[in-house]
């Protein structure tokens, strides 16, 4: 590998590992790896999962590549979703990972809190099981496939856009915005979660 930057050492280094900022632990897997259950990557995440200090750090917002949840019609990465899940949704229910965002797709999409396909409640109702955001509208050509109707996907849009957060230790908020002119009016966010 070459000209790639530093990462943290607590996991592989380069592929995954997880860090504290604020009032946040990030975990960073790779989709592009083995993540079964008895893969080096499986048995670190379940690892960090489990020794998150959430005194210290309240919320816990996994990342990867693909998407774990995603409504755009590809059915190739669908199915590698699919995968996703069964080895990946259990550890992020059991540990209350509070967010997840993915990538891969050029467009924004959010779900409700879901587990195994079933909106548990809303943001602001203590659901217990993760809400997911797919945040790749920012750069490259964007996507135009048809969605899927599937009762977990609450907003998607294919904008342009930029997600900000904030963290406090009893709120953590995710503000979508289009990327719009801003020569006579302020931004207001297309998508809220709390």
């Amino acid at each position: 590998m070459y000209h790639r930057f530093v990462m943290p050492s607590t996991g592989h280094s380069l592929y995954w590992y997880s860090f504290d900022y604020g009032f946040i632990h990030f975990v960073m897997i790779s989709t592009e790896h083995d993540f079964t259950y008895q893969s080096e990557q499986y048995s670190w995440i379940a690892s960090d999962l489990s020794s998150v200090n959430r005194t210290r750090t309240p919320w816990i917002i996994f990342t990867g590549h693909r998407p774990m949840y995603s409504s755009e019609n590809y059915m190739a990465d669908y199915n590698v979703s699919l995968a996703i899940r069964q080895y990946l949704e259990p550890l992020l229910f059991k540990y209350q990972v509070d967010v997840c965002l993915w990538a891969h797709y050029h467009s924004y999409e959010r779900t409700c809190p879901v587990f195994q396909e079933k909106c548990l409640g809303t943001p602001e109702s203590n659901p217990g099981g993760p809400i997911h955001m797919v945040i790749g509208m920012a750069g490259a050509a964007l996507d135009f496939a048809e969605y899927m109707n599937k009762e977990w996907s609450v907003y998607h849009d294919q904008e342009y856009g930029y997600t900000l957060a904030q963290a406090t230790p009893t709120n953590l908020t995710f503000l979508y915005y289009h990327n719009i002119c801003l020569l006579y009016t302020s931004p207001s966010p297309r998508d809220r979660t709390r």
